[in-house]
């Protein structure tokens, strides 16, 4: 059964208008960590307990459990997870998490950029915020939210 959705933050908004504003700006890998660190404010603000789960992997975990993210969101959501570790994780010159390495083990070519690749970082992370954004909001009832009619 879906617990009850909470109401958000305006820490929560804050951290999507950041993300936002970060990209816009082009400032890629700022709005790729605004966006992944709000997603995990949100989840956990629509988590009962959310205290007890340390991890990024736990919340994904008990929100897909807790009937809040499809089995393939949640899948997303994970896959999010592991690219914002290899980006902010440094493992060594030569660790698998090295976020250069990750870069360029992405990569399609020689005139491949790393700002390009941590650009659809940011346009993931984008994709998975809103999608959080709108689970968050599913019980509120239309025109309630400001800016709505």
């Amino acid at each position: 059964m879906r617990p009850e959705v909470r109401a958000l933050t305006s820490g929560s908004l804050v951290g999507v208008e950041n993300a936002e504003g970060a990209f816009i700006d082009g400032h890629y890998f700022a709005s790729f960590l605004a966006a992944t660190a709000t997603i995990e404010q949100i989840l956990r603000e629509q988590l009962p307990d959310s205290s007890d789960y340390y991890y990024f992997s736990t919340i994904v975990t008990e929100a897909e459990e807790q009937d809040l993210l499809g089995s393939e969101a949640a899948a997303r959501f994970s896959d999010l997870h592991e690219l914002r570790n290899a980006h902010v994780h440094y493992r060594g010159e030569k660790g698998p998490s090295d976020p250069a390495e990750s870069m360029l083990e992405r990569s399609t070519g020689a005139n491949e950029r790393p700002k390009r690749i941590v650009k659809e970082d940011a346009e993931l992370a984008l994709q998975c915020l809103y999608e959080v954004l709108e689970i968050a909001k599913k019980d509120i009832p239309d025109g309630a939210l400001p800016g709505e009619k």
